[in-house]
């Protein structure tokens, strides 16, 4: 009897160490947690981690990446993180809310490690970048902005007085801009008062301002930043002529320039090859016993980039014509890389449509460049597109991906960076060959 109760109690203690030995397995088999901000960030990871770890998209699909922000129960699921890969560039502007809420959570900013595309961005409060006088011949005049990213612009209006020197005006500037200004949103009628600072709301596409000035004549204008690419801007007036000013001072008047980015950096194939090199050394460090593959597939897809890119080089070599014309403003980095030139039409975007007026603008543009060919965003409406191309001769749409958001009922998995950059680049030879 005694011996029955022995055997008994070694089979307990036997099944009890087992059982331990599976939970500790358990516990250390499971695979680090990794999230990837948005597709082309999500898909070069996998292309190095494989299964080797729980690799997730941090954005919804259908989301687009400038304008997503994330909710307290997307912070929440962060928290149990291993690892957070996002592009940077100020692409995902939701960064810093996360490094705040989370700041033990590693994060990879994979555009710390490549050359961005940088601009003048805003001067700092009491200060401004930009000095004009305009003649305004009418009280009512436009402000037509360009597609972009960034948030606000900053401007006064000050009747002009002659009896003030060049320093009275830069001092009188710089004390006006310490206001930060009244938010206005486009799309909207602004009854100017003279000396106030307004706060322009930008938005993802084209738009513009109306105003109405006190009075017609000479006044000087202040902004916080020039007009350039990342943000670009006129006035006009009632009938979309372009009111040309004196520029009395350009750059900032105490050398406190902020820099702003081209924020679509992952449309490099050279930064692409750089992303992959940073991604394998963070999954490494999370599984070091996985390393020879991982470098191994790390190794395979940036040859594969290689070929990609030497292949069109080559290819584009032969063109004489270079310039290409876009409805997104995103491919200048794509355009870096082989030497060509984007045209961003002004007043389209990716998702919306434009004003009539943008479009008229943009017909007359694609006509004084002599291009054939509109390059419309892949997988959006190509309505925009085709009126354009109907008003130039001989005028064609084709698409490029700017991988801002996935395709409407496509998977993320099963989408391929590769594949879409070599896309684009095929569709740009295409077009530019026939031009």
């Amino acid at each position: 009897m005694k011996r029955g109760k022995l055997i008994i109690g070694f089979f307990l203690v036997l099944l009890t160490l087992i059982s331990c030995k599976n939970v500790e397995e358990a516990k250390t088999s499971k695979k680090p947690l990794v999230y990837a901000s948005f597709f082309p960030i999500y898909d070069l990871t996998k292309l190095v981690a494989k299964d080797d770890v729980e690799l997730r998209s941090f954005m919804p699909t259908s989301a687009t990446v400038h304008d997503w922000e994330p909710s307290p129960r997307d912070i929440k699921r962060l928290s149990e993180a291993d690892l957070l890969i996002v592009n940077g560039a100020n692409a995902e502007r939701w960064v810093d809310k996360v490094s705040e809420n989370l700041p033990d959570l590693n994060i990879l900013r994979l555009s710390d490690n490549v050359d961005l595309i940088s601009y003048t961005g805003a001067a700092a409060i009491g200060d401004f970048q930009i000095m004009t006088r305009y003649d305004f011949k009418d009280k009512k005049n436009n402000i037509l902005f360009g597609h972009t990213h960034e948030e606000y612009l900053r401007l006064v209006f000050k009747k002009y007085d002659e009896n003030l020197s060049h320093d009275d005006y830069v001092k009188l500037g710089r004390k006006l801009m310490e206001d930060v200004g009244e938010e206005v949103h486009q799309e909207t009628n602004l009854i100017v008062e003279d000396s106030k600072v307004y706060r322009i709301k930008m938005r993802h596409e084209s738009g513009e301002l109306n105003y109405e000035l006190p009075e017609s004549g000479k006044w000087i204008v202040y902004a916080d930043r020039l007009p350039e690419e990342i943000l670009s801007y006129e006035f006009v007036d009632r009938e979309d002529n372009k009111i040309i000013g004196e520029e009395l001072l350009r750059g900032s008047s105490q050398g406190v320039d902020k820099i702003t980015y081209d924020p679509h950096s992952w449309l490099s194939i050279n930064n692409a090859k750089t992303y992959l090199n940073s991604i394998a050394r963070e999954i490494i460090k999370l599984v070091p016993k996985k390393k020879m593959i991982i470098d191994m597939r790390r190794f395979n897809a940036v040859d594969t980039l290689n070929l990609m890119q030497h292949e069109f080089r080559d290819k584009f070599k032969e063109l004489n014509k270079r310039e290409f014309i876009v409805i997104h403003y995103a491919f200048a980095y794509l355009a870096k890389d082989f030497n060509l030139i984007q045209y961003p039409l002004q007043g389209l975007t990716s998702m919306d449509d434009p004003s009539i007026r943008s479009m008229i603008r943009a017909i007359d543009y694609a006509k004084g460049a002599n291009i054939k060919t509109i390059f419309t965003e892949y997988g959006a409406p190509k309505s925009v597109a085709k009126v354009i191309s109907e008003e130039i001769d001989d005028g064609k749409i084709s698409s490029l991906a700017s991988m801002e958001y996935a395709l409407p009922g496509v998977s993320i998995d099963s989408m391929s960076y590769i594949d879409l950059m070599r896309m684009n680049l095929e569709n740009l030879y295409e077009e530019l060959k026939d031009e």
